[in-house]
């Protein structure tokens, strides 16, 4: 599904979100990123703003969120951040709000200096702008509602009547913006109503004609099976009113609007997301109020919202955009005089249930796997894709190889012996494990398809048997079990171990648990009733021994070993489904495993990595 008033912010970083999650597009250098990092989760999540709301300095976030259901109110998340991406940010709050909340805007409606929030509450039999005033500690005082027409969809902040008091303007889906004029307490005068173009979708505020007194943008959807949509200018007198309205043609269903100088006359100029055309239409501004337009840049499958921003650091503006058909951000880099350089594209990928990463093709720099399952079950493009790195976060178009059906698990290691990465995938449909060896040139052949038991849905590789071949196991939740496969060093593999483990065994995880020079298997053991996770010692043959079991959180899911507490042991970080939490396990040394110690996560974690992230050692 789509959201229509996605926003992304851009502070040095880039800010996105999902139905469950807000995430991070950290900048490295030149306007390149590195990957998605989830900080938050929340139910349902429709928008997003960054302020300081703390007074500390540094970036917040606060995050609107539907009800559970249509019969629940939604909430606003407010959360601190750190200062650093590498720490955990903190949640300081959640604040009841309207129904259906779908944009936000930061104000300081009552003159105290201190950030307060508007949201648009969208549902129809509760239209409102909910108002909440900011405590100067990251909280905030209870919603109060404020009457701004019939489905409010997208709300800015201005001084329109030059009291030095912060309105709002407000769209609405009546085809019309309301002005509220604030008083300067946190409350408003009564709404004025002024008519724009068909099916507004968002508004912002900017002074296009240099005379101090702000002016309106709307971006109006329309009908984009009919008719391309429009951008409406009303420019301001600077007493509250818009007198004059002048409309220009942009794409098919406009959604979002941002603006910025980016042809280098002072001028603030227009960039518009046009979701239906699959472009953005660039108008630059006159300096009289009206705009010319620039030809339309294709970006991407259905771009629903916009920022604009210096990304690589070049004193030219850029522009980024969130592309929801095609799961992607664009990176437009500016010449400076309104024009752009062809988009940098990075790829969240569409329906993927697993990742991994390698240098695929030997030039030194990481390239990206990710098993595709298309949300038609019937669908043949059953793939596992693989973007090639270029350097410095810069990826190639994206190659697919054919596997069985439903690809759900990847696992990667040298299964012929050239030393060159290979790969194996679990596919649950077909009950098979596909063999992929790689070619060092990023492109892969195929080797016979290993037959194992139904339903495969995990995989990982590792030396069981001391031969330097490697070996895999591939886990069942139907049959209840992981099956050893001792690899022949040709890409072919001969089964050793059926190991009946759990109940719904789903994620594995290799390391030398016991300290004895064997590899040893942990297993994670998703029924809901359990919480529980296994550890299959290794005997060094190929074979394991009766599993250990070890209590986590509720429907365990996925793992990731690693030395969390500097000891030289192992130890294991498991994703608990149904807890919402992490839990750490730390190895004794023997075997056995200590703890759990539980931390709380965003809603549903279902994979984990673990790494040094920060460069600290840790």
């Amino acid at each position: 599904m789509m959201l229509k008033h996605n926003r992304i912010v851009a502070i040095g970083m880039i800010l996105l979100w999902s139905w469950s999650a807000a995430g991070v597009l950290w900048a490295q250098s030149k306007g390149l990123f590195g990957d998605i990092r989830h900080v938050f989760g929340g139910r349902l999540a429709t928008a997003i703003v960054v302020g300081d709301f703390n007074g500390d300095g540094k970036p917040d976030w606060a995050v609107a969120n539907n009800g559970d259901s249509v019969s629940q109110p939604g909430r606003v998340s407010i959360v601190l951040g750190s200062g650093d991406p590498c720490l955990v940010q903190t949640v300081v709050g959640s604040f009841t709000v309207g129904f259906s909340p779908t944009a936000l805007a930061i104000g300081d409606f009552n003159g105290d200096n201190r950030q307060d929030l508007a949201v648009a509450n969208s549902d129809q039999a509760h239209s409102s702008v909910s108002i909440l005033l900011g405590n100067g500690d990251g909280t905030f005082q209870s919603a109060s509602p404020v009457q701004a027409g019939l489905t409010p969809r997208s709300v800015a902040v201005g001084d329109f009547n030059g009291d030095n008091r912060q309105d709002m303007v407000v769209v609405t889906g009546v085809n019309t913006v309301v002005i509220l004029l604030g008083n300067g307490d946190g409350t408003f005068q009564a709404a004025r109503t002024v008519f724009t173009g068909s099916n507004p979708q968002s508004v912002l505020v900017t002074d296009l004609n240099s005379d101090d007194a702000p002016d309106l943008v709307v971006a109006n959807y329309d009908n984009p099976q009919v008719r391309p949509g429009t951008v409406s200018v009303l420019l301001g007198r600077g007493d509250g009113t818009f007198p004059s309205q002048k409309d220009y043609s942009v794409g098919r269903g406009p959604t979002a609007l941002a603006a910025g100088d980016l042809n280098g006359d002072s001028i603030p100029d227009l960039v518009v997301a046009n979701l239906n055309s699959d472009s953005v239409s660039v108008l630059l501004s006159n300096g009289d109020g009206t705009l010319r337009a620039a030809p339309n840049v294709p970006v991407g499958r259905g771009p629903n919202s916009v920022v604009i921003a210096d990304f690589d650091s070049d004193g030219r503006l850029d522009f980024a955009v969130a592309n929801g058909m095609s799961e992607e951000v664009a990176l437009l880099r500016g010449r400076g005089d309104g024009t752009f350089q062809d988009p940098l594209i990075y790829w969240v990928g569409r329906t993927p249930r697993s990742i991994a990463a390698d240098d695929f093709n030997g030039d030194g720099t990481l390239d990206l796997m990710v098993a595709i399952t298309p949300a038609d079950a019937s669908s043949p493009d059953k793939t596992v894709a693989i973007v090639l790195g270029e350097g410095g976060g810069l990826m190639q178009a994206i190659q697919r190889f054919a596997v069985g059906a439903e690809p759900l698990s990847i696992a990667i290691n040298d299964f012929n012996g050239d030393a060159i990465p290979d790969m194996a995938v679990a596919n649950s449909d077909s009950g098979s494990v596909s063999i992929l060896l790689g070619l060092g040139n990023g492109m892969f052949r195929s080797a016979p398809v290993v037959a194992v038991d139904a339903n495969p849905v995990g995989l990982i590789s590792g030396d069981f048997n001391g031969d330097r071949m490697a070996d895999l196991a591939v886990v069942h939740p139907l049959t209840q079990s992981v099956l050893v496969l001792l690899g022949r060093g040709d890409g072919t593999f001969r089964m050793s171990q059926r190991v009946t483990v759990g109940r719904q065994p789903r994620a594995l995880s290799v390391a030398d648990f016991n300290q004895d020079g064997v590899l040893d298997l942990a297993i994670a053991d998703s029924d809901l009733t359990a919480g529980r996770v296994f550890v299959l010692l290794g005997n060094g043959d190929g074979t394991f021994r009766m599993p250990l079991t070890f209590t986590a959180g509720i429907a365990p899911w996925s793992l990731a070993t690693g030395d969390f507490n500097g000891d030289m042991i192992p130890d294991l970080a498991v994703t608990n489904a149904m807890s919402d939490t992490v839990s750490i396990l730390l190895g004794n040394g023997n075997g056995t495993l200590s703890g759990p110690r539980h931390f709380t996560v965003g809603l549903l974690p279902v994979a984990i990595v673990a790494g040094d992230f920060d460069g600290d050692g840790r």
